[in-house]
């Protein structure tokens, strides 16, 4: 692997699997349904203090995005096969993720699907796809990336919990209990007592 990769566009670079994934992902949870796809992508219930942490998360996978138009695909390495490998499993969960969320009921906490594993599979599923860039491209500039989007969706994270919790209460509280915030083997499931929030 390599720190800096050679910069150049190409119609066959990294972006062809991030473009791929998102076009699919979002064809699917368009499709499975108008109504939840819109819930999706409603952010208006982000105070104004709580703005750049939310949003912050979003910025580095735009950035993410953006960077993998004009870095190359790398395949003479068993890192690419790795990452091919991590892009699919990601590329099932994502679209798995999708489903769950934008089926649930509109005016319920989502806990059907994969959420019944996981509060937060659409960041995992982020975070594995930057990581399989990563190993596609075969450059370290890609980690780095994965890392600050751990780290910036951490944030993300915070302030969704907070507004679940203050808009389901109890119920997301037993939620929180329930399912880790990421998958069954990260299960970090810290969360923020009520007399925070």
């Amino acid at each position: 692997m390599t720190f800096m990769p050679v910069f150049k566009f190409s119609l066959v670079n990294t972006f062809l699997f991030v473009f791929f994934y998102l076009l699919a992902s979002t064809i699917v949870a368009y499709f499975a349904s108008k109504d939840g796809f819109k819930r999706g992508s409603d952010r208006s219930w982000i105070g104004s203090k709580d703005k750049l942490s939310a949003f912050f998360s979003g910025y580095v996978f735009l950035a993410f995005i953006v960077l993998s138009i004009f870095v190359p695909i790398k395949i003479d390495s068993i890192l690419f096969y790795i990452g091919v490998v991590i892009y699919i499993i990601s590329f099932i969960l994502s679209l798995y993720a999708n489903v769950s969320y934008v089926t649930a009921p509109l005016d319920k906490l989502i806990t059907q699907g994969i959420y019944k594993y996981s509060r937060n599979p659409a960041y995992v599923c982020n975070s594995l796809l930057i990581l399989s860039i990563a190993l596609i491209s075969g450059t370290y500039l890609f980690i780095i990336f994965f890392f600050v989007f751990l780290f910036s969706s951490y944030f993300t994270i915070l302030v969704e919990e907070k507004y679940c919790m203050r808009e389901y209460g109890e119920e997301y509280e037993k939620y929180l209990k329930e399912t880790p915030r990421y998958f069954w083997f990260i299960w970090l499931n810290t969360f923020i007592p009520p007399s925070v929030i």
